[in-house]
């Protein structure tokens, strides 16, 4: 906070000289937001900078944030009637390839291309801030059917592979990898809105717990807001209240919030194999020690995974509802095989997540001396005479999972 005070006052300082400096302004709103000012001090920054932007302020400059956002984000929240965010926001979300400013004829072709692909990476930043700052601007509006319409968009750009979500006469960045962590933030963050102000705030909640509980979300700004509307709602200030799973609806919107945008390569798919599945002792979460031999004559798969593997985050969802779905069946089982360090933090995961899984812990130098290197998450599928009949590595497959999976299982029978 004392560093963000020292930035007003050099903004402060800066006005005083020139009282119309945007760039000064923009450092003080910046300023103002990360310190907590108060709702009337932000609007006022905010319309102090709007009145000084030209009337393109919400033109696809290759910048990021480009200043017209910045201030329809701080008015979503604190004057969500104001007309300059559907104008500003608006703007920037119907935006594509054609709206961004064409290279100069001076520049060899490899800068035209550098220049053209930075600005379809900035564009993609812009875009998402911009359906972000309208779908809050909508849900402070009671707007419910806009804030849903902007959600769906969202949801449709995060189906396409990643290198559809640029350009496709562009190559793939790895800038745009990157960016979908932060992609499906902004998505949790507009479901979990959708689902409170239909009044289902538990829902609400578990969205935004799975989204959270993804590593690779490392926006500060982003994943600060999201706890802070965790705290709000009901059991969002620690554990949840209680161990039951996800509703329907929740487990719908959790598992497409973490879903990652199809990879480029393929991911997941199942490899036939016929050989003796190596004896690997388990611990579960009572402590008791077992193998896997123990479920001979069941139709078995096993999920390896830890809490540390992005993608093993992202299937969870997914293994925990196969799970129940299968709880009850007398012929197949479902076993979660983590290989984190710590009992405790596999079962703090569990409970802040609010999944219901039987979970076992396998140590990682055994995994890794009985099947050589480790790559997470991987999946086995093993028949009733105890044989690894296929097996996966990844995960890449996204919605359908669950069947598709059982499916393969009943291959193995």
């Amino acid at each position: 906070a004392r560093s963000f005070r020292a930035l007003e006052v050099h903004a402060d300082e800066r006005l005083r000289i020139r009282p119309h400096d945007g760039s000064a302004l923009l450092l003080r709103l910046h300023a103002l937001q990360e310190i907590g000012a108060s709702a009337s001090e932000l609007d006022r920054a905010a319309l102090t900078l709007l009145a000084v932007l030209p009337p393109e302020a919400g033109t696809l400059i290759p910048s990021y944030p480009l200043p017209g956002l910045v201030v329809a984000q701080v008015l979503a929240h604190v004057d969500p009637r104001n007309p300059a965010i559907d104008r500003i926001a608006g703007r920037v979300a119907r935006a594509d390839d054609s709206d961004l400013p064409t290279p100069p004829d001076y520049l060899f072709d490899e800068g035209r291309r550098w220049m053209r692909r930075t600005g379809i990476e900035l564009l993609t930043w812009n875009r998402w801030l911009a359906w972000d700052t309208l779908a809050t601007a909508a849900l402070n509006r009671n707007e419910l059917a806009k804030a849903q319409s902007i959600c769906e968009s969202m949801e449709r750009q995060l189906a396409k592979p990643v290198n559809e979500q640029t350009a496709s006469d562009v190559d793939f960045s790895p800038t745009a990898a990157r960016l979908s962590p932060l992609h499906r933030a902004y998505y949790a963050q507009c479901r979990s809105g959708v689902a409170r102000a239909q009044g289902n705030p538990v829902e609400a909640a578990d969205i935004l717990r799975v989204a959270l509980a993804d590593p690779m979300l490392n926006d500060i700004v982003v994943s600060r807001t999201m706890h802070v509307a965790l705290a709000s709602l009901p059991g969002g200030g620690g554990p949840a209240a209680s161990a039951s799973p996800l509703t329907e609806h929740a487990f719908s919107a959790a598992t497409t919030a973490a879903l990652p945008p199809a990879p480029v390569a393929p991911a997941g798919d199942w490899v036939s194999v016929d050989r003796a599945v190596p004896s690997l002792e388990l611990v579960d979460a009572e402590g008791h020690r077992w193998d896997l031999a123990q479920l001979r004559g069941k139709t078995i798969l096993v999920n390896f995974w830890a809490t540390w593997c992005s993608g093993c985050v992202i299937e969870m969802p997914y293994v925990v509802r196969l799970q129940q779905q299968l709880r009850t069946n007398a012929d197949m089982a479902v076993v979660s095989a983590s290989l984190d360090a710590q009992r405790g933090q596999v079962m703090s995961f569990l409970e802040r997540n609010r999944y219901r899984l039987d979970v076992s812990m396998l140590a990682a130098e055994d995994f890794q001396r009985t099947l050589g290197a480790i790559s997470l998450p991987q999946t086995w599928i093993i028949d009733t005479e105890g044989r690894l009949r296929y097996m996966t590595t990844g995960f890449g497959t996204g919605p359908g999972w669950v069947d598709r999976t059982l499916a393969q299982m009943n291959k193995a029978r």
